[in-house]
C-alpha cells in the first residue's frame, strides 16, 4: 500500500460508491485520501463533424470528436483541482470495457500524466477488495477502450444514419443497434400470437375412491406412465365405453429418490429474473438496486454473465457454511453454473460481500424494504449454493383397466425426506404440484367407485414477453450484456419511442413498433437482425481481448452500413408500364433490394437498382 501521508486520489464512477470507499480508508486511518466520482461518463461524442455530423471521421480510422458534457463540466472542474492536488491517482471506475473507457477519458481529459496513475479494479466495495486493488494496480487495458470506443461509434453510426430513414419511411424516431433487433424479438412473438391456431385436443381421467373414503386422480397414459391426449371426442368416447366395462388395479409401482440440486449462483440476467418472478420488479429496478447495494458495498460487481464464484470466495463461503450449518447439510462444494464464452474476464458470480450479515441483521440496519428484499434473495441464494440436494421420495402408480388392459392411467406423489440447501431457500421455491397425491397404495390394489371424466382443452399460444424472460430471450440469443438489458427495454417501451407498451405485465408492441420492425427487416435486415448483432457482440468481445482490431472491424461495419443506407433511399420512380409508383422491395433468397411496381401482382414491372 501507499504511504499514508500521501495525498491520494481515488477516482470512481458514482458518489455513493465514493462514499463508501473513502469510510473504508478514514475507518483504516487513511486522512489524506480523496474518493471523487465521475458520475459515469462524462465525455461525449460531439455533433456537428465528421460523418452525418455524428462526431465519427470515417475516412480518418474512425477518429471520435469528443467533448465534455455540459451537464458535468463543473464536476471535470473539481476533479482537475483534485488531480493536480495529488500526489497519485487511482482510476477506480467499473471493470469492463465501459469503465475502462471512463479510465481513459480521465487520463486524457483530467490531464494526468502517464507516471502519476494506475489503473485498479476491484470485484466488490470492501476493504480486502479495494486494498488488493490498490496493490495490484495497472496500467490501462487499450484493447478494452478501443472495444468500449467501438460499440459506442457504432452505436452512434447506427443511430443518426438509420433513424431519419426510419422516420421518413414510418415515422419513427429512432433506429438502434441493440434496440431494433430486441423490438424484433417482442414483435416476432406478437406475430406468433396473431398467427396462431388453436387446436382442441381432450384429456382423460379415472376418479375413484380409496379404502378411507378419499378421492383421487389418475391420468390417461401409454404402458411407460406417459401421459396421452385424444385429438377428437369421439375417440376418447370410444375409451371410456370401454374402460367402463371394468374397474382399474394398480400394476405397477415405482419408487424413486430424486435429489433437487440448488440453483447456479446469480449472473446478471438469472438475478433479475428471480427479482422479477419473487418480488415484481422490473428490470430496471433490479439493476438499480443491485447498483444501490453494491455501491454501498454488501455485493459483489453485479454485471456479470457468469455463474461461477471465484475460488478465493468458493472457500470462504465453504468455511462459513461448514461452521454455521449442521454437519448433514453442508456439501463441502459449490454449485457452478457454466461460464459463457461472452462472459468478460475477471467478473464472477453475483454474491453477498458478508456472508456474517445475514438478511434479519441488514434489515434491521439499512431500514429499507426493498434493499432487504433484494438482499434476502441475494444472500440466501449464495448461503444456497454450498449446501447438499434437496431429496425427495416419489412414486409413480401405474393402473391399467382390467378388462381392456391397453388402457392405462398414472399417477404421481411426491415427499421431502431431507431439506437440504431449501432451509434456506425455502421462500423462494414454487409451490408444489397440487395434482400430488398424499396416501400410499400396493401393486394389485383395486379401484372402486370408478368414474371417467373428459376435459376438452385448447391449445394456447405463446405467450408474450414479461421483461424479465426477455432477458433471458436477449441473452440465449447473444444480443445485449449485462450492462445493457435494463437501458434496451426501458427505451423500447418509453413513451417517447412509443414502440411497445407494458400490457398485464408483459411487452406488448405498438403499431408503430410493428410498423418499424417490418421495414427494418425488409431493408436492413443484414444489420439489425438478431444473428448480425449477437455477432457484433462477439466482435467487440474479440476487440477487448485483441483478437481483432478495431479499425479493421469498423471498417467492414461501415461498408455494410453504408451500401444498405444507399441501397434503401426511397426512390421517386413511377412504373414505366403502368404509370403507378415503385416500391422498394427485397429479394429474400439473395438479399437484393430492388424497385416493383407498386400493383404488384397485376403489375410485375421491376427495376434492379443494385449495379
Amino acid at each position: 500500500m501507499f504511504d499514508k501521508d500521501k495525498r491520494v486520489l481515488l477516482i470512481v464512477e458514482s458518489p455513493e460508491k465514493a462514499r463508501t470507499i473513502s469510510k473504508i480508508f478514514k475507518d483504516a486511518g487513511f486522512a489524506k485520501v480523496i474518493v471523487k466520482a465521475t458520475i459515469g461518463h462524462f465525455t461525449k461524442l460531439k455533433d456537428g463533424t465528421g460523418y452525418y455530423n455524428t462526431g465519427i471521421h470515417v475516412d480518418n480510422d474512425f477518429k471520435m470528436d469528443f467533448i465534455i458534457d455540459s451537464a458535468k463540466k463543473d464536476n471535470v472542474i473539481e476533479l482537475k483541482q483534485q488531480v493536480k492536488l495529488a500526489d497519485f491517482i487511482y482510476l477506480c471506475s467499473d471493470g469492463d470495457r465501459e469503465g475502462e473507457a471512463i479510465a481513459w477519458s480521465c487520463v486524457k481529459y483530467l490531464n494526468i500524466p502517464k507516471s502519476r496513475y494506475k489503473r485498479a479494479f476491484y470485484r466488490a466495495i470492501t476493504k480486502k477488495d479495494i486494498f488488493e486493488a490498490i496493490e495490484n494496480a495497472i496500467d490501462i487495458d487499450y484493447n478494452l477502450v478501443d472495444a468500449a470506443h467501438a460499440r459506442q461509434c457504432i452505436d452512434k453510426l447506427i443511430g443518426y444514419r438509420l433513424s431519419s430513414i426510419a422516420k421518413k419511411n414510418v415515422g419513427a424516431k429512432s433506429v438502434g443497434r441493440v434496440q431494433s433487433p430486441a423490438l424484433k424479438m417482442i414483435v416476432d412473438r406478437e406475430k406468433e400470437i396473431m398467427n396462431f391456431k388453436p387446436e382442441t385436443y381432450y384429456d382423460l381421467f379415472l376418479h375413484f375412491k380409496s379404502e378411507s373414503n378419499k378421492d383421487f386422480k389418475a391420468k390417461y397414459c401409454n404402458k411407460k406412465g406417459e401421459p396421452i391426449s385424444f385429438k377428437s371426442k369421439d375417440e376418447i368416447d370410444a375409451v371410456i365405453n370401454e374402460c367402463k366395462e371394468s374397474h382399474n388395479v394398480v400394476c405397477s409401482v415405482e419408487n424413486k429418490l430424486r435429489y433437487e440440486n440448488p440453483k447456479n449462483p446469480f449472473s446478471t440476467a438469472t438475478f433479475q429474473q428471480e427479482c422479477s418472478n419473487k418480488i415484481g420488479l422490473t428490470v430496471k429496478q433490479s439493476q438499480d438496486t443491485a447498483q444501490a447495494l453494491y455501491d454501498k458495498g454488501f455485493i459483489s460487481y453485479h454485471r456479470t454473465d457468469s455463474e461461477a464464484f471465484e475460488e478465493e470466495f468458493e472457500n470462504v463461503l465453504k468455511d462459513y457454511v461448514s461452521k454455521t450449518f449442521d454437519k448433514e447439510y453442508v456439501s463441502g462444494t459449490v454449485t457452478r453454473g457454466k461460464v459463457d464464452d461472452s462472459a468478460q474476464l475477471g467478473h464472477e458470480a453475483l454474491h453477498v460481500t458478508d456472508l456474517t450479515l445475514t438478511p434479519d441483521v441488514f434489515a434491521k440496519q439499512i431500514n429499507n424494504d426493498l434493499l432487504a428484499k433484494v438482499y434476502k434473495i441475494i444472500y440466501n441464494r449464495t448461503i444456497a449454493c454450498a449446501l447438499k440436494p434437496a431429496v425427495y421420495s416419489t412414486t409413480r402408480y401405474i393402473l391399467n383397466n382390467v378388462k381392456y388392459i391397453k388402457h392405462y392411467f398414472v399417477m404421481n406423489s411426491k415427499e421431502l425426506k431431507f431439506a437440504g440447501y431449501r432451509t434456506v431457500y425455502g421462500s423462494y421455491v414454487d409451490e408444489e404440484d397440487e395434482d400430488l397425491i398424499k396416501e400410499s397404495f400396493e401393486e394389485g390394489y383395486q379401484t372402486s367407485s370408478d368414474t371417467y371424466e373428459s376435459v376438452e382443452k385448447t391449445t394456447t399460444p405463446p405467450k408474450r414477453f414479461a421483461e424479465a424472460t426477455f432477458v433471458k430471450e436477449m441473452k440465449d440469443a447473444g444480443i445485449g450484456r449485462p450492462s445493457t438489458y435494463a437501458t434496451t427495454i426501458e427505451t423500447i417501451k418509453s413513451d417517447s419511442r412509443g414502440y411497445c407498451v407494458v400490457e398485464d405485465k408483459c411487452l406488448k408492441p405498438t403499431e408503430l413498433g410493428i410498423k418499424l420492425s417490418d421495414f427494418l427487416d425488409e431493408r436492413f435486415s443484414d444489420l439489425v437482425g438478431v444473428q448480425y448483432t449477437a455477432e457484433m457482440e462477439k466482435d467487440l468481445d474479440d476487440i477487448a481481448t485483441g483478437k481483432i482490431k478495431a479499425v479493421e472491424f469498423l471498417d467492414d461495419f461501415y461498408s455494410k452500413l453504408e451500401h444498405l443506407a444507399q441501397s434503401s433511399k426511397d426512390v421517386e420512380m413511377i412504373c414505366p408500364n403502368c404509370g403507378a409508383p415503385m416500391k422498394l422491395r427485397k429479394n429474400k433468397q439473395n438479399g437484393n433490394v430492388f424497385l416493383g411496381c407498386s400493383r404488384y401482382p397485376d403489375c410485375k414491372t421491376i427495376v434492379n437498382i443494385n449495379k
